[in-house]
């Protein structure tokens, strides 16, 4: 049985409408995105997709994500770029407790600039534990935080993305 050309011509545009949140590019974002690694290391030049890649995955694959890096006010190109991708602008970033509520779940935001501030994560479930710029991380501190993957939600893999420019100082070639 045929449809009415008005309704086919409906189905066809909401078939063909891409209501994604975020879609990662083809090639090597697509291939992060979909691995089933526990740890996945993703770098590359300036402009490669790295901390697309992360925001994209902590918005739409993980419920709760955790993105550390060295300094915290470095995270602020991050909270850029998830306000672009939901398109909602600072409405559920809460800058005291650095934290970004989306109505698919919750984002800590972190710096790691001293040693134990690792041990303030310990134990936290995070579907997602990302590492921006993981070359400027100590190592302590990313092996520590890794070793409390898990997620509160069973049906969620664990995972840990760690992105990096090629290292610049001896302290960053722990990643390689």
């Amino acid at each position: 049985m045929a449809l009415p050309p008005k309704v086919r011509a409906k189905l066809e545009e909401w078939v063909n409408a891409d209501l994604a949140l975020w879609r990662p590019l083809p090639g090597p974002q697509e291939r992060a995105y979909y691995s089933l690694a526990d740890i996945i290391g993703f770098g590359g030049a300036a402009g490669g997709g790295k901390t697309d890649l992360m925001c994209g995955m902590a918005l739409t694959k993980h419920e709760q994500s955790l993105i550390v890096r060295l300094d915290g006010q470095q995270l602020f190109g991050v909270r850029e770029r998830v306000a672009q991708i939901l398109g909602t602008g600072q409405a559920g970033w809460n800058g005291q407790d650095r934290v970004w509520r989306h109505p698919n779940g919750v984002i800590l935001m972190r710096g790691l600039p001293n040693v134990g501030d690792e041990k303030k994560l310990q134990g936290i479930p995070h579907g997602l534990k990302g590492f921006d710029e993981a070359t400027e991380i100590r190592e302590a501190h990313a092996r520590f935080i890794m070793g409390w993957m898990r997620s509160a939600d069973p049906k969620v893999k664990p995972q840990a993305l760690l992105t990096f420019n090629p290292p610049t100082t001896i302290e960053g070639r722990w990643v390689i």
